[in-house]
């Protein structure tokens, strides 16, 4: 059973679940999730650990668990969850949080869009782009063009539509939805501030990786949908992925 689940609150913080004590299997999931992501890709991210599933007075050795999410490039920066006193939890560089306070940040403000509801890493790990501010209005992009290896490609706030290729080693991400109006070979990234309701569309399917909303395929199981044609890449309610070709 994975050590830890994550949920995005909000654009800013991530909470993450912990269920064990066990340094070593907490880094060994973090290990395992983080190989599927493109290198650095949540290294900004703000992490608040919640103890609250640990059974009182386990959860001691707050120096050790930072440790082991700055060995990950990871940014612990609270605890939920826990009686520990505000004065300990500060002596290792810590806030203390309440879970509530969390999910009043992502309370929408008014004329703001309805915020996502809560991702877990079932299939892999917590919203991509989380650390980029989401703008005040939708700005869709559309890029005429290749993009190519090593390249990435972000839509802030709004969908992304290339009329050209995705190579192998590139990325595109958008808060919206993406279209491809070529071939996706490298990597698509959509709803990275967590619309789960979020799309992939393709005209020639051969993808790295695609992720909506922080739930993401890899290589190898996007393999049975290599070669498809007009794609169409959604979320289903229990945060698997549904790929059909139109």
């Amino acid at each position: 059973m994975p050590s830890l689940e994550s949920k995005s609150y909000s654009a800013n913080i991530t909470l993450m679940y912990l269920d064990s004590t066990d340094f070593s299997r907490i880094a060994a999931v973090l290990e395992e999730k983080l190989a599927h992501a493109p290198p650095d890709f949540f290294t900004a991210m703000p992490i608040v650990a919640d103890c609250s599933r640990i059974n009182e007075g386990e959860m001691r050795d707050l120096a050790q668990l930072k440790q082991v999410f700055n060995q990950h490039k990871l940014s612990l920066v609270g605890i939920s969850g826990t009686s520990l006193e505000e004065a300990e939890i500060a002596a290792q560089g810590l806030a203390k949080f309440e879970i509530n306070d969390i999910r009043a940040a992502a309370k929408p403000q008014p004329n703001a869009e309805k915020s996502p509801k809560p991702q877990t890493i079932a299939a892999a790990l917590p919203p991509s782009a989380a650390a980029i501010a989401p703008p005040l209005a939708a700005q869709n992009k559309i890029l005429r063009g290749n993009v190519r290896s090593g390249q990435r490609v972000y839509a802030q706030g709004g969908d992304l539509t290339v009329i050209g290729t995705v190579g192998a080693g590139a990325e595109v991400i958008a808060d919206g939805n993406v279209y491809i109006l070529g071939s996706l070979r490298g990597r698509a990234f959509a709803g990275a501030q967590g619309n789960d309701e979020a799309h992939i569309f393709a005209n020639d399917f051969d993808a790295e990786i695609v992720s909506i909303a922080g739930s993401y395929q890899n290589f190898e199981q996007l393999d049975p949908y290599r070669g498809g044609k007009n794609c169409l890449v959604t979320l289903n309610k229990d945060e698997t992925m549904l790929i059909v070709s139109l």
